[in-house]
């Protein structure tokens, strides 16, 4: 056996000989530290598959996620479109309704003549319209404008108690906006101007719309509330 006299000896003899390095770990180092590479391995191992875990678990939930924007996003498409065709149910609606009233007040233009203080002589037909216009120039009068004169709700010939003849030109709807009031007072001044007689702007409804109130207020145009029987489908 070799003697062992310095430090080179010892690591010498560790070098030769394998198994006591072992055998001196054993003893000189606590359990703990002899497991440490393991322990470090085993944690290394688990911290890859917690790392994989991660990973599938961000690609699921990013899927999920994409799945639920995907779906917003039709949900968000479908009300658009639901919300557009509910809106052209309204106009449509609106339109029909309107019809209904201009309809219903011509049926009734009498007693809404009466009801301004006036007595109906006659109703101004769509030909008769155009035939006033074609009496008069109106070359500066777009086409546009002559198209919604000619298809107002109502244009009535009329007299006062006097017997003074004038026109009324009246918009009709189940709720009155600015829109027919305005419509009223273009078309009564239009009257006025190919005929040279006084005309009269009124709308007639069972509703007021705000905006036209002003025009009521500002005493520009007659307004007529009706009863919902006037209006109403037989």
């Amino acid at each position: 056996m070799a003697t062992i006299n310095t430090m080179e000896d010892i690591i010498r003899a560790l070098d030769e000989n394998p198994e006591w390095r072992q055998e001196l770990r054993v003893r000189l180092l606590s359990p703990e530290l002899i497991e440490l590479p393991n322990t470090l391995a085993q944690l290394a191992s688990e911290v890859r598959d917690f790392r994989v875990a991660v990973d599938r678990f961000v690609e699921s939930t990013s899927r999920r996620l994409d799945a639920l924007e995907a779906g917003q996003a039709r949900l968000e498409s479908g009300q658009a479109r639901l919300e557009d065709e509910l809106k052209q149910v309204r106009a449509d609606i609106g339109i029909l309704r309107g019809s209904h009233a201009a309809e219903r007040a011509r049926r009734n233009a009498a007693t809404l003549a009466r009801m301004m203080g006036f007595r109906l002589n006659s109703i101004f037909t769509i030909d008769e319209l155009w035939q006033l216009i074609d009496s008069v120039d109106t070359s500066e009068i777009h086409n546009n404008i002559l198209f919604s004169f000619v298809n107002a709700d109502l244009i009535m010939d009329v007299v006062d108690a006097a017997g003074a003849a004038s026109y009324i030109a009246m918009e009709v709807s189940f709720t009155v906006h600015e829109n027919d009031a305005s419509r009223a007072i273009r078309n009564s001044r239009m009257m006025s101007n190919f005929t040279g007689k006084p005309a009269l702007p009124a709308i007639a409804g069972i509703h007021i719309g705000e905006e036209a109130q002003s025009f009521i207020d500002s005493g520009n145009v007659t307004w007529l509330g009706l009863e919902p029987y006037m209006l109403s489908v037989e």
